[in-house]
């Protein structure tokens, strides 16, 4: 699962955004995402350090599942009208 939201990096058109790590703060009841922008699904698998970008997002929330967490980033506004794919 990922995400499509197309977007410039450096000249270069990229749409796929994956997660890369999840990490909890149990005091503040938070998540913290990390996620990599890859150019599509098949310069992610041709080579997982084919990120051009990464973004790190907080969102509330423990113990969510990988679903859970692309439906609460899709409600942020850097991820506005992405879709899931």
């Amino acid at each position: 699962m990922a995400l499509l939201k197309p977007t410039t990096f450096k000249g270069v058109t990229a749409a796929y955004w994956k997660i890369l790590y999840v990490s909890q703060d149990v005091i503040s009841k938070k998540t913290t995402v990390g996620l990599g922008l890859y150019v599509n699904d098949a310069a992610r698998l041709a080579n997982i350090q084919n990120i051009l970008d990464r973004k790190v997002v907080q969102i509330k929330g423990l113990d969510l599942t990988r679903p859970q967490i692309y439906a609460e980033l899709k409600k942020l506004d850097a991820f506005k009208n992405a879709t899931d794919c």
